[in-house]
């Protein structure tokens, strides 16, 4: 395993560890008053509810709740013993490297966590390289205080060669952030959107007009409202698009498919799909 590879796995080991530490707090919610006192006070071992000894968050995860034994990590992740961990210096990773496992992580990680180590770090997710594809999923548009200043922060690190938009915009999307996103990234190839409501207003759409996506080729829309009229509007702009998904926009129906045909026979995959899905309380 390459040095990149390692570093990505301990990361997400970790971020797993306390992920597990976490659900067993939350099942522990459902003890008695006596087993909850037992856990509060960090005690090691305490009585589960089918008689058998149930070991506490705080014993997996340590005095802290921030670490583990060295055998317990071994044996959890199966990663190396700590101690061997400790003596490598991961700031003096090559950025190349290090800006490669960050293409793996969340803006959130990479921006709040990844970028706060030290300074070596701090200059790889500076790099255009960590930019060029950006996705937002798990629920941080509606979580993550400040995710649109991330998105911004993340197009601007980008310098231009932003390539990959994967957005779950569970409604929060703004059609403000995606005008930023769409004016400062002429290299964008790829772009979905999944549950990204009311995006498309004639604000986004004339910002569209004036700096036409002219090497786009994928596009895919889920979840959406979009209309036939605002659809048709993107596309006019988007001369190199070659396949386009469409999937349960309520307003864009199979029968579509036809007419978006014959207007634009460059698109060579064109696919209207409508799944079952509830639409209700869908802002129309």
């Amino acid at each position: 395993m390459d040095d990149g590879a390692e570093l990505f796995s301990i990361f997400m080991a970790r971020r797993h560890i306390q992920d597990v530490g976490c659900s067993q707090m939350r099942m522990e919610e459902d003890y008695d008053e006596g087993q909850r006192d037992s856990v509060e006070k960090g005690l090691s071992i305490s009585p589960g509810t089918n008689g058998h000894s149930t070991t506490s968050v705080y014993d997996m995860l340590g005095e802290e709740g921030l670490s583990i034994s060295p055998e317990d990590r071994s044996m959890d992740t199966g990663l190396p013993p700590v101690q061997d961990l400790e003596a490598r210096d991961w700031s003096l990773l090559p950025l190349d490297v290090l800006a490669s496992v960050f293409n793996r992580l969340s803006i959130v990680d990479v921006l709040m966590g990844a970028g706060l180590v030290c300074r070596s770090w701090l200059q790889a997710v500076k790099l255009p390289d960590v930019w060029r594809v950006v996705r937002v999923h798990n629920g941080l548009f509606r979580y993550v205080d400040g995710i649109d200043a991330m998105l911004k922060a993340a197009v601007d690190r980008s310098d231009g060669q932003l390539r990959v938009l994967d957005l779950d915009g569970e409604r929060f999307l703004k059609d403000e952030v995606m005008q930023y996103i769409l004016e400062r990234s002429p290299s964008l190839t790829s772009i979905s959107l999944l549950s990204c409501m009311n995006v498309f207003s004639k604000r986004l759409l004339s910002a569209i007009r004036k700096s036409p996506l002219l090497k786009l080729n994928y596009i895919k829309f889920e979840d959406s409202n979009i209309t036939m009229e605002q659809l048709t509007s993107v596309l006019e702009n988007c001369p190199a698009l070659t396949v386009l998904q469409v999937v349960n926009c309520i307003y864009i129906y199979e029968d579509d498919v036809h007419e978006l045909r014959a207007k634009f026979p460059r698109i060579k995959t064109i696919k209207i799909e409508h799944e079952d899905s509830d639409y209700s309380g869908l802002p129309f």
